[in-house]
């Protein structure tokens, strides 16, 4: 999971990068925004807190494995409402 959560890390700085150091592109479209943040922002805060709990799951295995499945559910849809805003913005 902390892998995982490293390598969306390099993915998210590189297409910033890419953002504010290429040629600009037209303005962003508001609602792919809207969705991709509805999906973003629980998914870093349910991220947060499973890495700040992992070592409680060896006590509740279970409860970290239902939250680790809900929170990779939320990980593709952020991926993928990403690459549908980043489709809609350049």
């Amino acid at each position: 999971m902390t892998l995982c959560f490293a390598l969306f890390l390099v993915a998210v700085a590189a297409f910033e990068a890419q953002v504010y150091l290429g040629e600009p592109g037209p303005p962003l479209a508001t609602a792919p925004l809207v969705i991709h943040l509805c999906f973003a922002v629980p998914t870093l805060l349910l991220w947060i807190y499973q890495v700040a709990t992992a070592k409680r799951a060896l006590t509740e295995p279970a409860r970290h494995r239902t939250r680790g499945r809900a929170l990779m559910g939320l990980l593709l849809a952020t991926v993928a409402t990403g690459a549908w805003l980043y489709l809609a913005s350049f």
